[in-house]
């Protein structure tokens, strides 16, 4: 029944039934998919816990970022059967015939061996990109001000009023006045 829900599923992310869907789309596949494989109905999840969900399941990648089908069902599957045996159930071993098959098929293809990148792995880059690019436009945004502000102070203080501020010459007046005035009186 699950198994069934899944395959109907992965179906509207790869209509042309090729077996692999880029690693984008797996963050929807998994909130489409019903539980226990799934999100399901839940809806609000938030995208931080559906990736940390998906970096649990640490699935291959391959050539074009693509993602297997049978390397996801078989990480959901054991996903399931660690959460109802409240125990890690030990891996399948990789040599299962099946699997064989589709690698000497796929061998002579476009496709990157299963120990080269894993979906945690593109998961980090990005969160490094986006890091890296904050940190680009902080200094660049700090330089900016800087030159800002050097700028303003120079020309504040390049040519000072010739009348001064309202507040200087209203005091020299004041003090000039108050200078002649006790001049007069001696």
């Amino acid at each position: 029944m699950y198994y069934e829900n899944f395959v109907a599923t992965w179906s509207t992310f790869d209509p042309d039934a090729t077996g692999t869907i880029q690693w984008h789309l797996l963050p929807k596949l998994i909130q489409e998919l019903d539980e226990p494989l799934g999100y399901g109905k839940i809806k609000g999840v938030p995208a931080k816990e559906i990736a940390a969900f998906i970096d649990s399941l640490d699935v291959a990648m391959f050539n074009g970022n693509q993602i297997f089908f049978h390397d996801v069902a078989r990480k959901l599957g054991k996903s399931v059967l660690d959460a109802v045996s409240e125990s890690t159930v030990p891996e399948l071993p990789n040599t299962i015939a099946a699997t064989q098959k589709w690698r000497v098929l796929m061998k002579g293809g476009k496709f990157r061996t299963v120990e080269r990148y894993h979906l945690k792995h593109l998961n980090a880059s990005v969160l490094l990109h986006d890091a890296v690019r904050s940190l680009i436009f902080r200094e660049e945004l700090r330089a900016q001000v800087q030159k800002f502000t050097d700028l303003t102070s120079i020309y504040l203080s390049a040519r000072p009023s010739p009348k001064g501020d309202g507040l200087r010459s209203r005091r020299g007046s004041i003090a000039k006045s108050s200078i002649e005035g006790s001049q007069q009186e001696l």
